[in-house]
C-alpha cells in the first residue's frame, strides 16, 4: 500500500511539474515589457514569440506573491483566441500560423483614448491572415 502511495505521488508530481499547462500569464509590468518588445520586431520575430507564448506548453508561475497578472487579448482575422483551447486546436494554430500564412500582425500596447473596455488594460495583439483559404482552415479549428 504504501508503494502504491508512493507512486502515486511521484506521478502526480511529474505531472504537475512537466505537464502540459500552458502559463500566459505574466506579471503586469513584465507583460507591459514583452508587448513593447513584441511591438518593436518584425514579423518573423513577432511570429515566433506569440507562438511560443499562446501555444507552446510553458511551466505554470508558482509566485502567487504577484497579485496583477496580465494577458494580452489575441485575435487572429477576428476570432479572439481564448486560454481555453484544447492542446489539439493549439497544435493546430501553432501549425497554421507561418510566415507564409501571416500577413501582418499588429500590436496595440497602449489603450487607445476612444477604446474603452471595461476592465484592466493588457494589450491586443492583431494576427491578419494572408488570404482566404488560410482563414477557411482557421475557421474549422474549434477555438472555444
Amino acid at each position: 500500500m504504501k508503494h502504491i502511495i508512493l507512486t502515486f505521488l511521484f506521478c502526480f508530481t511529474i505531472a504537475s511539474l512537466f505537464g502540459q499547462a500552458t502559463s500566459l500569464k505574466m506579471p503586469e509590468e513584465e507583460n507591459k515589457e514583452w508587448l513593447t518588445a513584441l511591438k518593436s520586431r518584425g514579423k518573423v520575430e513577432q511570429l515566433s514569440m506569440v507562438k511560443k507564448r499562446f501555444f507552446l506548453p510553458q511551466p505554470a508561475r508558482d509566485d502567487l506573491s504577484e497579485i496583477n497578472f496580465a494577458v494580452p487579448i489575441l485575435v487572429i482575422d477576428g476570432i479572439a483566441v481564448t486560454d481555453k483551447l484544447s492542446d489539439s486546436s493549439r497544435e493546430q494554430l501553432f501549425h497554421l500560423l507561418t510566415e507564409e500564412t501571416v500577413k501582418e500582425i499588429a500590436v496595440l500596447d497602449e489603450q487607445p483614448e476612444e477604446l474603452y473596455i471595461n476592465r484592466r488594460w493588457t494589450g491586443i495583439i492583431v494576427v491578419v491572415l494572408s488570404d482566404k483559404k488560410v482563414s477557411r482552415k482557421l475557421q474549422k479549428i474549434k477555438i472555444e
